[in-house]
């Protein structure tokens, strides 16, 4: 009973957030495709992180049983762990059970074979990585500069007009979000990239292939 109740609440804010979530890209002047895509992402992430948070607290032996089985990460690949493998167990171990950063180590042990810890002292003295991200951070700094004016399309009919002026409104924003998606998919897959050489160039990695575009 307590099970179907979570799941319920669990549910009901999705969809609270879901719709949210439309309401706000419809202002900003996001295109269905687009709009929906985005909803429909952060309400379910919404939902899984309310599940989780829904099983710690009402389940906990669930929870218990599913520390267990993260307790050893590594050595998935080889019958015998290496040296660095016992490291960066330990140092995924030394992390907060459910933190951000437990989960970025072992995503990065994953899908680089290095230690999270050598990684980002690598990538703060990469040419590639940090070319990539203040190019990031020019181009998001560039669309909130320019969409911070727009208005809603109902605020923008009355106050400019409807019918073709509303159109090409309607039209450029869905040009400008649409280059500036394409613009972000292109740099986050040079920073896979970038990451990616970044880690399989350390003294101590493991091999991984390369990661594919998305």
């Amino acid at each position: 009973m307590v099970g179907l109740i979570v799941i319920i609440v669990c549910i009901a804010l999705s969809i609270f957030f879901y719709k949210k979530m439309v309401k706000i890209l419809r202002t900003k002047g996001r295109g269905k495709l687009s709009t929906l895509f985005i909803a429909l992402s952060s309400s379910s992430l919404v939902f899984i992180v309310s599940m989780m948070i829904g099983i710690s607290n009402f389940f906990p032996e669930a929870q218990s049983s599913k520390s267990n089985e993260g307790g050893h990460i590594v050595n998935n690949t080889t019958a015998i762990e290496s040296s660095l493998e016992i490291r960066i167990q330990e140092e995924i171990n030394s992390l907060p059970e459910g933190s951000a950063k437990r989960g970025s180590a072992i995503s990065v042990y994953k899908e680089y074979g290095v230690s999270n810890k050598d990684l980002s002292e690598a990538l703060k003295k990469a040419d590639c990585y940090n070319a990539i991200i203040t190019k990031m951070k020019i181009h998001q700094s560039a669309y909130s500069y320019e969409t911070k004016s727009w208005q809603s399309f109902k605020d923008f009919e009355r106050d400019v007009g409807g019918d073709a002026y509303l159109k090409a409104e309607m039209d450029y924003r869905k040009r400008y979000n649409e280059e500036f998606g394409r613009n972000q998919k292109k740099l986050s897959n040079e920073l896979a990239l970038c990451t990616y050489n970044v880690a399989q160039s350390l003294p101590e990695h493991l091999p991984r292939p390369k990661p594919e575009e998305y």
